[in-house]
């Protein structure tokens, strides 16, 4: 009744009736038992490597989730928006002078870019299965492009 039992970790060789066809099927069945890791073999070893970087991304996205659905953070970005369509306008209306005018302009532009790319990666990290190249991922890209 003491039947050895193999450890679940070592996998084990392939027998002589599982070798059949000619010797390079026999040879890749070695290799396979040779490149596995701790009984896992490497497509298993890859879905792990898959698995724990999804898991990865549910944890960044749980976290970040709270800063995307602030309303401070979308107040901030609907400000944004006015200002990228009628902040350039607005400095032609108001004659503003050029010379603090323009650096004044472009630094406000260059810091709305900035916001809005810093919108499109956390819309991507926070809903990375449908927004990364989704049609309102291509709207922002094309929106945020137009800025330069």
């Amino acid at each position: 009744m003491s039947a050895a039992v193999a450890p679940a970790d070592v996998p084990e060789e392939p027998k002589a009736e599982d070798k059949c066809g000619p010797p390079e099927v026999a040879q890749a069945q070695k290799r396979t038992v040779r490149t596995s890791v701790r009984g896992h073999t490497a497509a298993s070893l890859k879905t792990r490597e898959e698995n724990s970087m999804r898991n990865m991304l549910v944890v960044v996205s749980n976290r970040l989730r709270p800063v995307g659905d602030s309303a401070y953070f979308k107040n901030a970005l609907v400000v944004c928006l006015m200002f990228a369509l009628f902040g350039g306008g607005f400095f032609v209306l108001t004659n503003a002078p050029d010379d603090p005018g323009i650096l004044v302009l472009d630094t406000l532009m260059g810091l709305v870019t900035l916001l809005f790319i810093l919108e499109m990666i956390l819309n991507s990290l926070i809903d990375f299965a449908n927004y990364p190249l989704s049609f309102f991922f291509w709207m922002d890209a094309l929106g945020t492009v137009s800025m330069i």
